[in-house]
């Protein structure tokens, strides 16, 4: 048997909807600054929804991500000029800039406890990952605040342990060194690793620097045979389910009798761990057995089985096929 991987789960795409999560978020945060800052419900879902729609633009996220010194700083600037940009949808005034960064992730925090957006079934699933045994992390883009806020709605965050997301490796989601600091930050070889991810990106970064993964949820890029491909979460723990006995291979010799009778025939027993375990067989014992014990053909009786081959047939075993025709045994 091979050494149980240790599983990486990504989060928006693989166990929550992101969409669901979308729709959430814009009601949600007006749920949370309506109190703080005036203004109605409907009027803040609308702020969030189109500056999300802007900060999450491709061309403009990567332009952001190429402008970052590193991951606070990108952290930072985000945070606060997502507030500030629903301020000036809202035309309310923005608060000081030492007190936009903390505002805005006490939102966060506020808003990803609330959101109720996992895929049908995968609640269960990492329940089930979790009582196979295997170690269920996350490696996430998402920060590891905002990830404890998602498994803390789900009610799965006793099921992870590390929650890495770019704040805890000090590396965005962007490359093949976001996985191989993850990695080293468990202490860990990629080899012991198993990504799951819904991006084709992120699979090709972790499959480089050397871990299993699994790639979720339809793609038009080609397969490679590296990559497993499912269609939601809820399949992996039949895919890696973990064998209720594990190793324990065997070998015995065939001597099942000494001058003293009845013996213990075992040569060697496997541990449940991979590994060699050699075996050594007494050549000359088991040719010095056979020679002595009553089996082989020694008094098998062939002239009693005369009837397993018999061809003759008699009631009531006389029968017809499908197309009512007896039985003829040069069509056999």
């Amino acid at each position: 048997m091979t050494a149980q991987l240790i599983i990486f789960l990504d989060d928006g795409g693989v166990m929550n909807d992101n969409n669901m999560c979308a729709l959430q978020w814009q009601w949600l945060v007006g749920e949370y600054f309506v109190p703080l800052l005036g203004g109605s419900p409907e009027a803040w879902s609308r702020a969030n929804r189109l500056v999300a729609g802007r900060l999450f633009a491709l061309d403009a996220w990567r332009r952001r991500v190429r402008a970052a010194s590193d991951y606070q700083s990108f952290d930072r600037d985000y945070q606060v000029d997502w507030l500030r940009s629903m301020c000036e949808l809202m035309g309310i005034e923005t608060p000081p800039d030492e007190e936009c960064l903390p505002l805005a992730r006490r939102a966060a925090a506020f808003i990803t406890r609330r959101v109720r957006a996992a895929f049908p079934g995968v609640v269960e699933t990492i329940r089930t990952l979790h009582h196979q045994g295997y170690p269920l992390h996350t490696a996430s883009g998402k920060s590891s605040p905002d990830l404890e806020g998602y498994l803390h709605a789900m009610g799965v965050r006793d099921c992870f342990g590390r929650l890495y997301g770019p704040d805890l490796i000090e590396t965005l989601k962007e490359g093949p060194e976001y996985y191989e600091r993850i990695f080293a930050d468990l202490g860990i070889t990629a080899a012991e690793a198993l990504v799951v991810d819904d991006s084709p990106h992120a699979i090709e970064w972790a499959t480089q620097v050397g871990a299993s993964t699994v790639l979720l949820g339809g793609s038009s890029r080609p397969r490679t045979g590296a990559t497993v491909h499912i269609g939601s979460l809820v399949e992996l723990p039949t895919m890696y389910a973990t064998p209720d006995a594990n190793g324990h291979s065997i070998a015995f010799d065939p001597i099942a009798f000494t001058e003293k009778g009845s013996r213990d025939s075992l040569v060697v027993e496997a541990g449940e761990q991979e590994g060699v375990y050699p075996s050594s067989f007494d050549l000359d014992a088991i040719r010095e057995y056979r020679a002595r014990e009553p089996w082989g053909n020694a008094f098998r009786k062939p002239h009693c089985y005369g009837l397993l081959v018999e061809q003759r047939l008699e009631e009531p075993f006389v029968r017809v096929n499908i197309h009512g025709e007896r039985y003829q045994s040069s069509k056999r």
